[in-house]
């Protein structure tokens, strides 16, 4: 993964009028679990960056993308321990995330480790809105044997002019795509997307793009994008 997307997050959750709802933050590292069947444990510190304990509860979740939607559901495959603790003002806490079955033999596993605040009862006169900060982060766990993702790309013209640009991975792991240009024929006709998408394997997921004004419908279409393996450059197929 590309040093920019390793470095801590704090992520906040809040409103934009000021003064109307409250969150805590807090700060983890890594952003993202490997395991595999040799390293079938791995940690996550947790850091509190408020001045107030902060409790958090721990989950874990199988996580597919049927028909191009993000899906996620409860899972005994994964362990975190503790589920349930508390962070002390400025502290960190340590979170063990464990597999608890056998990896697949061919294909990578997917997961996700839901980190939630518990909110506490509202201080004395407080009249706003109370939020409370969830977060999850990603949970891969290799396959016995070597696995890969095996991406292609494809596009077609929906009906109010935009394009829905398709990555379908038919490899045994994933690929998150951080961004990428489109350009429609010459250069001067490009879009740049900024999107992130984890495309699982097996699993597809698309884009909608706004063409460049004056873009020919037939123009050819290139791509070249910044990914978890790398740069890449692919030609979608226009789909009729």
């Amino acid at each position: 993964m590309p040093a920019r997307a390793q470095r801590r997050l704090a992520f906040l959750c809040g409103v934009a009028v000021a003064g109307s709802a409250t969150a805590g933050t807090f700060s983890i590292a890594p952003i993202r679990v490997e395991l595999n069947g040799s390293q079938r444990t791995a940690v996550v510190t947790v850091h509190n960056d408020e001045d107030a304990p902060m409790v958090v509860q721990a989950t874990t979740l199988a996580w597919s993308q049927p028909g191009g939607e993000e899906h996620t559901e409860a899972t005994r495959d994964i362990l975190v321990t503790p589920p349930v603790f508390t962070l002390p003002p400025k502290g960190e806490q340590v979170v063990r995330v464990a597999l608890r079955s056998a990896p697949d033999a061919t294909r990578e596993l997917d997961y996700r480790l839901l980190l939630a605040e518990v909110p506490g009862p509202p201080e004395q006169g407080f009249t706003g809105l109370r939020l409370a900060l969830r977060l999850s982060m990603p949970v891969f766990v290799a396959p016995a044997k070597g696995a890969s993702a095996q991406v292609s790309w494809s596009a077609r013209r929906l009906a109010d002019g935009k394009l829905a640009l398709v990555a379908r991975n038919d490899g045994t792991a994933h690929m998150q795509v951080l961004d990428f240009n489109l350009q429609f024929g010459d250069a001067s006709h490009a879009v740049h997307v900024g999107q992130m998408r984890y495309v699982l394997p097996g699993s597809e997921v698309q884009w909608q793009v706004t063409p460049p004004d004056g873009t020919s419908p037939g123009a050819p279409l290139a791509l070249k994008g910044l990914s978890d393996l790398g740069s890449f450059e692919a030609s979608p197929s226009l789909i009729p």
